[in-house]
């Protein structure tokens, strides 16, 4: 990777940084990681097809079996695979159980988890995280004598990643951790021990980057609004460590709210259509769903504990919810009319009105529940209607589908999303997860600050060597230098 990116890293760039920056898929043992793991998910979410050749002896495999890489990797990362679902469980770092639902939970969360993995154990295996390197000797221009990280603290290099690529080089250098010390502006040169290029600004000998950020007096400027570190992946790699990631807030009863929700539809059963809008809602990974129902215009919104909250499943949970709605009218009350499922996510409406359960989706198994709901609806000879609105008043010149009302559509998509964002808003207000992401701000700007003091810190040293080649130029010239 280092000899691949030698033009943007330095030799003593992190490689934890490299891999941030380049992306880790280019780090190979993450790639080999996420390409078992993702085989794994693929096929307990899409059986092959070679399954319907085997005895049904053979038609449940032991998965650690059919993929080799799998059962050393599940307990090189001390997770396991509950075949009861399918889940990918884990324990936290305060003990507690957790589990990804396959085909239920997106593949990226996985991935993000495994990323955070590989991200811990190449900071905590750095050399200038796990041993000190702290120089002793007269004179010396070193950094601080720190501890190595607390155990358990997750690094996620939200700062680097900001200032990467956005200013100059020096400023490149720093967020990968390299560069900006006596040897790097010295490279090639045999200078001897009182060579003016072998001072810092401050006088002492060999200036570290540690020393040029965090101790140098000539460069206190740069460190005035900045906390010293504690312990030395703040110290050498400008990093500050984090919680684990939590837990989603705990949801509400789901069976009580079906309840609610089937109770307001059959109250609803005189009219000749009913209209169903659904929507979702996410924010900072904590999501909410929606359904409102109309007539009467009855709203009823939810929440759920599941790892993966983004807004795509969000918007698939609320069209099960109505799917759920619409056959207990259909199916248990034996209503017959139209119902009218509206909804602004064409990516969802897609993947549950697909023919074949092949489409892409990256929740297969959550669309295929849906898409079942909604053909038993239409098994008993009913009509059931997708209707897709723009969300948020966006192109003003649509026009509902013959026979419907664009202002009641679009209407009732308005009030399905205020209630879906303000589900959410109570579920992330005072939640770990709205916790977690104040922490990983802060640690940002804590980073961003050091890694912009270590730059402006390496360019005074170079330009402090430049005024000394000057001056030992004069010298070696005869001049007199005052």
């Amino acid at each position: 990777m280092v000899a691949c990116w030698q033009r943007h890293f330095k030799r003593d760039a992190a490689r934890a940084l490299i891999a941030e920056h380049s992306g880790w898929s280019c780090d190979p043992f993450f790639a080999m990681d996420v390409a078992v793991l993702r085989h794994l998910w693929r096929v307990l979410t899409r059986a092959p097809l070679w399954l319907d050749t085997v005895p049904i002896a053979q038609a449940f495999p032991d998965w650690t079996l059919v993929l080799p890489r799998l059962g050393p990797l599940l307990e090189r990362l001390g997770w396991t695979l509950n075949r009861d679902g399918p889940r990918l469980c884990w324990s936290d770092d305060d003990g507690a159980q957790r589990a990804f639902k396959v085909g239920f939970d997106g593949f990226k969360q996985v991935e993000a988890l495994l990323r955070q993995h590989h991200r811990d154990l190449r900071v905590y295996e750095a050399g200038r995280v796990c041993r000190s390197f702290h120089r002793d000797g007269d004179g010396l221009a070193t950094g601080l004598d720190l501890p190595p990280p607390a155990a358990n603290r997750h690094f996620f290099f939200e700062g680097h990643r900001q200032l990467f690529g956005a200013g100059s080089r020096f400023v490149r250098y720093a967020a990968s951790a390299s560069a900006g010390q006596v040897w790097f502006l010295n490279k090639g040169a045999n200078y001897a021990a009182e060579h003016p290029r072998r001072r810092c600004m401050c006088g002492g000998k060999d200036p570290s980057r540690p020393h040029l950020v965090w101790i140098c007096e000539h460069t206190a400027e740069g460190r005035q609004n900045l906390a010293l570190p504690t312990d030395r992946t703040q110290e050498r790699l400008f990093a500050r460590g984090a919680d684990s990631w939590p837990r989603a807030p705990v949801a509400l009863d789901f069976e009580d709210l079906v309840r609610e929700f089937f109770d307001t539809l059959e109250g609803l059963q005189d009219s000749p259509v009913i209209y169903l809008a659904t929507d979702g809602s996410s924010r900072q990974v904590v999501g909410a769903y929606s359904v409102v129902s109309f007539p009467r215009e009855a709203a009823v919104a939810t929440g759920n504990d599941d790892e993966d909250q983004e807004s795509f499943k969000q918007e698939l949970l609320a069209l099960r919810l109505a799917a759920m709605g619409a056959q207990h009218l259909v199916c248990t009350l034996g209503w017959r009319g139209l119902v009218v499922l509206v909804c602004d996510c064409q990516a969802a409406l897609g993947v549950v009105g697909a023919h074949t359960e092949d489409s892409f989706c990256e929740l297969p198994l959550l669309a295929k529940e849906v898409r079942s709901r909604l053909a038993s609806v239409d098994n008993v000879g009913h009509h059931l209607r997708r209707v897709w609105v723009p969300a948020h008043g966006r192109r003003p010149h649509w026009e509902a589908p013959s026979g419907l009302s664009t202002d009641l559509l679009r209407s009732l998509n308005d009030r399905a999303d205020e209630t879906a964002r303000a589900c959410m808003s109570r579920r992330l207000r005072g939640s770990a997860r709205q916790a977690w992401w104040r922490t990983l701000e802060s640690n940002s700007e804590w980073e961003q600050v050091a890694i912009l003091a270590a730059a402006a810190a390496a360019h005074k040293l170079q330009l402090h060597f430049e005024a000394a080649d000057s001056l030992v130029g004069e010298a070696a010239a005869g001049v007199n230098v005052v």
